[in-house]
């Protein structure tokens, strides 16, 4: 990595100005301490994990009311409606 300040003069400039690079660099990682510090009930993933669930319910329902409906009709319809 190539640097555009001159070579440090002292053993404290280099020293000073390693520091100045970690806090520098500490400080832009912040927002990331942040999200680790989020109740993990109340975090993205599992509000995504939910999602999945109620759709996965949902189309458990479908499914057995799919069945229901072809357990009334019974097998006298094998054909399928056909679209406008």
């Amino acid at each position: 990595m190539t640097s555009t300040q001159p070579a440090p003069r002292t053993q404290a400039e280099a020293i000073y100005r390693e520091a100045l690079g970690a806090r520098k660099a500490s400080q832009s990682l912040l927002p990331l301490l942040e999200l680790l510090e989020e109740p993990e009930a109340g975090g993205s993933l599992d509000e995504i994990k939910l999602l999945l669930a109620t759709m996965i319910e949902i189309l458990g329902q479908h499914g057995r009311i799919l069945e229901r409906i072809a357990a009334e009709i019974g097998p006298t319809t094998d054909r399928r409606p056909t679209l406008p």
